[in-house]
């Protein structure tokens, strides 16, 4: 491994290779978009992913008592942050305007014009509408 506890906080979990034999702490399939909050136990970090990017506006992992991660508009993961799965929360907000993709009809009644905000941890998941959405349109 490239880093191991501390060293990987802000790091890239890809090209440190804790993605080596990490695992998925917990999934989110929903609005067309995968959320995933990962954990490698040799890197001792845990980050988020989300796929496909198109439409991500917001993609962060955060733990308590470390620095929240934070990526750009449209990034697939966010950096590493130090942190076992117990208390790491990911976060997508999703704009799912202008996707052929956006609505998977799970429920039938959520409009399908509002940005989402997705998270899971540990144990959770949830999925809810984000006012005042962070795109124009």
């Amino acid at each position: 491994m490239g880093c191991h506890g501390r060293s990987c906080q802000g790091q890239d979990p890809y090209r440190e290779r804790c993605d080596r034999f990490s695992t998925v702490v917990h999934a989110l399939r929903t609005y067309g978009t995968v959320l995933t909050l990962r954990y490698s136990q040799a890197c001792h970090a845990v980050w988020a992913e989300a796929g496909p990017a198109r439409g991500t506006e917001r993609l962060l992992v955060a733990a308590q008592g470390v620095a929240t991660q934070h990526t750009r508009p449209g990034a697939s993961r966010t950096a590493m942050t130090v942190a076992t799965p117990r208390g790491a929360l990911a976060c997508v907000v999703v704009s799912n305007r202008d996707r052929s993709d956006r609505w998977d009809g799970s429920d039938g009644a959520a409009d399908q014009s509002l940005d989402h905000q997705l998270c899971v941890t540990e144990h959770d998941s949830w999925a809810r509408p984000v006012s005042g959405g962070s795109s124009s349109g």
